[in-house]
């Protein structure tokens, strides 16, 4: 599948690049190809061209503030959702989006791998790493 995305948070740091990170992360390990979008206090960064738009299967839009030109999406299946639910289940979003756009439940084995909030991880565990993300933007 091939799929869009954009993250976005009100301040437009942390959260939206650890989204961008954690759904690229979960999509590449599904099988699927993504490409994302973030937007914030900088503007918008790494853009989606009409091109890629006119070529994705699906569009999952991450988030918790209007989008910026969100009109370049209006003819895209679109499933919306949080920074934070992405953050935590990426896969579980990935699989409910394309369940969205199919019509049928999606089972894919990676899904359980790609959610990084573990059972039974303490707090301190359960976030990423801030530079670690933004390093592999």
């Amino acid at each position: 599948m091939k799929i869009i995305a954009l993250t976005s948070c009100p301040v437009g740091m942390a959260h939206t690049y650890m989204a961008a990170a954690a759904l690229k992360k979960a999509a590449v390990k599904m099988g699927h190809s993504i490409r994302v979008e973030t937007q914030g206090s900088m503007g918008i960064k790494d853009k989606i061209t009409p091109e890629e738009v006119a070529e994705a299967d699906l569009f999952i839009m991450s988030a918790d503030v209007a989008m910026i030109e969100g009109e370049r999406f209006d003819d895209i299946h679109t499933f919306e959702t949080t920074t934070s639910r992405v953050i935590k289940k990426s896969g579980e979003v990935i699989n409910e989006a394309i369940a969205s756009l199919t019509g049928e439940d999606v089972v894919n084995e990676a899904v359980a791998s790609t959610n990084t909030e573990k059972e039974g991880e303490k707090n301190g565990k359960k976030r990423m790493d801030f530079l670690e993300t933004l390093e592999s933007i």
